[in-house]
């Protein structure tokens, strides 16, 4: 099929079945299915009457990944919901127990002629940009501020904090005192208790229901509902989808990193009123947990009914210790964490986000990861020293004031002491740290990441940003800070590729559409006539602590610096910051 450049459209029912293009449709509209799930049927339809057992579809559908049959379960159920079958109606993936599945509908036709080729074309494919006009404006960041990050080069996607007791780190040449600092880590025993746990909740299927955007507004407001409890972390919508809420772009598994799925059905009945089901799967105990049917007018009422039910089916499952400190989690207030989660998105974006993160501390002076998160805004924008530093890290004491496990604050603590600190001895331990209390920290494992990298620890270094991926699969940031741990590996195509994979995500990601100038290495090694111009660039960046120094780290890794590397004067410079 590939080798001849067509693709195979299968056509059953009201649905159209493109292998190509890895679609599936009806009525000629795009229908939100995930890759996976797409690619399972076209496995099962290609053998149409024959069981295809569990090891099978495990091996042909995830090959190269290793995950478990939670995820073919999840892929099922997301199949049956957009069939509409119900819990007893399979007419067209049939269960043979403990074997696999079998897809058993008719085609169009069983001679053939149901199998459709079409040529493939290439065609450009851009995003709309759904942001809501009504929002709030969202400035972006100065000029100065694009500049920092751009020098972090493969880290800015999240943070991580965590204390040190060492105040000597060991380089390549050796033990070298840190610099006195008045940047004091803070670090508090964990509780003892498992780590928070971790819910994704799914676009629920709609059936009826007017309104182009109401699935994704539905989904919204749950995340908001659940995310106030504070109960359990809920990961952000656009984690799981692109920008266009409609393409499922996900590019790792997702489901086996965390502990629950929620996926559900919408119905508008003839009278106006909601008829709504859900199921909760709890991957560990691989179970599915389903809701009797909720029916009302009032959808707001709708949305608290589902939350109650899926909060108590969660705490449900947990050990005694484990529900004692969930019960004392402090809950906020919805409209706070609205704003936290508007301000959660921004800030992956990197767009400004701090106001969001000021409002929601406006509305909660007491929310713990509000102030967390505008910690991490403000370390951001500052260096060693800084106004913004000193406010950073008031702002990080305050959230552990107020929650001594908060991994976010952690996240930014180790954030600071790499980049701001050139403590890396001690970043790592507060990065890893937030991982012990939140496993899914997408921050702690992207800036754990770059840590390694400044460390020429690559191989260790793409394993963790494969593993902030595994969190966050459509990250534009992230698969471009991945890219450019192969850029910095010599491997000049994988490189380009992830980065070109960023743009498709983000078409004006400032971070991968600035790395284009790597492409052509002319346009950005120096030449060997620069070397003394640019051993003293260096030598003025680490002689003063400001904007320019931020991300010097780097410099132990850019193949931009082999002409000079084993210079002594490139040699002193490192040692200057602890490497």
């Amino acid at each position: 099929m590939t080798e001849t450049g067509y693709k195979k459209v299968y056509e059953f029912g009201d649905f159209r079945l493109d292998t190509g293009d890895k679609t599936l449709r009806r009525g000629g509209q795009s229908l939100p299915v995930p890759i996976k799930a797409v690619e399972l049927l076209a496995l099962l339809v290609e053998n149409r009457g024959r069981t295809v057992s569990k090891d099978e579809i495990l091996q042909t559908i995830w090959h190269d990944t290793f995950v478990d049959e939670n995820n073919l379960a999840v892929m099922v159920s997301t199949l049956r919901k957009t069939f509409g079958e119900g819990r007893t109606d399979k007419r067209f993936i049939e269960t043979v127990p403990r074997r696999g599945y079998r897809f058993v509908h008719e085609l169009a036709a069983d001679d053939g002629s149901s199998l459709v080729l079409e040529k493939k074309t290439v065609t450009e494919i851009s995003f709309e940009n759904e942001e809501d006009p009504a929002a709030p404006f969202r400035p972006r960041w100065s000029r100065r501020r694009k500049i920092l990050f751009a020098g972090l080069a493969v880290c800015l996607a999240a943070l991580v904090l965590a204390p040190v007791y060492s105040t000597r780190v060991r380089g390549i040449f050796g033990l070298y005192s840190v610099k006195a600092s008045n940047f004091k880590p803070t670090y508090a025993p964990p509780s003892g208790v498992s780590p928070v746990k971790m819910l994704i909740v799914r676009p629920f299927n709609i059936e009826n229901v007017r309104g182009r955007r109401f699935d994704e507004d539905f989904r919204r407001d749950l995340i908001v509902r659940f995310g106030s409890r504070n109960k359990f972390k809920v990961r952000p919508p656009s984690t799981a989808m692109s920008p266009s809420k409609r393409e499922d772009l996900k590019l790792r598994p997702i489901v086996e990193k965390t502990d629950f799925v929620l996926d559900g059905t919408i119905e508008q009945l003839p009278d106006d009123t909601f008829r709504i089901s859900t199921e909760l799967l709890d991957v560990k105990h691989e179970t599915v947990i389903r809701s009797d049917s909720l029916t009302g007018g009032e959808i707001v009422r709708l949305e608290d009914a589902v939350v109650n039910f899926v909060v108590e089916k969660i705490l449900d499952t947990l050990t005694a210790e484990e529900k004692a400190e969930v019960e004392g989690r402090r809950p906020t207030s919805i409209s706070a964490y609205a704003a936290y989660l508007n301000g959660i998105e921004a800030l992956r974006r990197r767009t400004d986000s701090r106001p969001y993160f000021q409002e929601a501390i406006r509305l909660d002076p007491e929310f713990a990861e509000a102030y967390s998160m505008f910690a991490i805004t403000r370390a951001f924008d500052g260096w060693k020293g800084s106004a913004q530093a000193v406010e950073a890290k008031n702002y990080i004491d305050r959230a552990l004031a107020l929650d001594p496990q908060q991994a976010d604050a952690y996240a930014a603590q180790g954030f600071m002491q790499i980049f701001h600190e050139f403590d890396w001895e001690g970043g790592e331990k507060s990065l890893r740290y937030a991982l012990v209390l939140d496993p899914h920290n997408v921050n702690a494992h992207h800036w754990l990441a770059c840590n390694l990298a400044i460390h020429r620890r690559l191989d260790e270094a793409k394993a963790e940003m494969e593993l902030a991926l595994e969190l966050d699969p459509v990250s534009a940031t992230l698969l471009s800070d991945l890219g450019e741990l192969y850029f910095f590996s010599y491997d000049h195509g994988k490189f380009i590729e992830l980065n070109e994979e960023a743009l498709v995500i983000e078409p004006t990601h400032y971070f991968a559409s600035g790395r284009r100038k790597r492409y052509e290495p002319k346009d950005y090694f120096y030449r060997s006539d620069q070397k003394e111009d640019v051993l003293t660039q260096l030598e003025n960046r680490v002689s003063r602590s400001d904007e320019n120094s931020f991300a010097l780290g780097y410099i132990n890794v850019d193949p931009r610096y082999d002409f000079i590397r084993s210079e002594p004067r490139f040699q002193t410079i490192l040692r200057k910051i602890n490497l």
